[in-house]
């Protein structure tokens, strides 16, 4: 499946970045891309929504690792955080631990009030 993007700026510099079709080897380019961009233009905190994507693997999950290593390193103040309600995607977020490095929320609103 094809992958979308669509990127939504809101107030005090937090961006959301509501991704749609499968995160793999073909398509992370577009999202490393994106999320670097929003790195670069000292965007305060960056939120991925999740809930449209189908399948991620080894190469999705390093995109949101370095765009969290990007954002760290560039400000302690600057956050990574996900969204993410499919189980699937909840069960390998937590097995590969990611769950404990980035800030993970059930829904949109919430993750943007956070």
């Amino acid at each position: 499946m094809d992958l979308e993007l669509a990127v939504t700026h809101h107030d005090d510099g937090v961006v959301a970045v509501q991704v749609t079709g499968d995160i793999d080897l073909v398509n992370t380019p577009e999202l490393r891309s994106t999320l670097h961009a929003l790195v670069d233009a000292d965007v305060r905190r960056i939120v991925v929504d999740l809930d449209a994507v189908e399948f991620i693997d080894s190469t999705g999950l390093g995109v949101l690792i370095g765009c969290l290593r990007r954002l760290r390193s560039s400000g302690e103040d600057r956050q990574l955080a996900v969204v993410c309600s499919r189980p699937g995607i909840v069960r390998v977020l937590s097995i590969t631990g990611l769950d404990h490095l980035l800030d993970v929320y059930s829904d949109l609103p919430e993750a943007l009030k956070a």
